[in-house]
């Protein structure tokens, strides 16, 4: 047999896991994981506008790189501004990626992939 204390600790061990202490464990857990994914919702739409800041700041240097770069290639006869390069006459479309380069992200996956309604 049993002895009394035991019986006690056994009684109150049990009553700590019923149901509703169960379900309110599982609640306090669901919480504290929607708070840590929302937390790093945040972070990462932090982190993809200071990319796009980022993209933006650096358009200027990159089409003076570019300026740079055609008026070397002018200046040594390499070819003629509005002259075709690469010697067709087909036209070619541009790839989302040119287009959407400075839009976000979801614009660019909804382009390629199509929009969709989740239902």
């Amino acid at each position: 047999m049993l002895m009394r204390e035991e019986e006690i600790f056994i009684t109150v061990l049990l009553s700590l896991f019923s149901g509703v202490a169960m379900f309110a464990i599982a609640i306090g857990c669901s919480i504290f994981g929607f708070w840590r994914i929302m937390k790093g919702n945040r972070k990462r739409r932090l982190l993809r506008f200071e990319d796009l800041e980022a993209r933006i700041a650096l358009m200027p240097l990159m089409q003076a790189e570019h300026d740079r770069n055609v008026r070397l290639k002018e200046t040594l006869c390499l070819f003629q501004v509005g002259e075709i390069m690469y010697h067709s006459d087909r036209w070619r479309t541009p790839l989302n990626e040119e287009l959407f380069n400075l839009r976000p992200s979801k614009e660019l996956a909804d382009k390629k992939l199509g929009f969709h309604y989740y239902v």
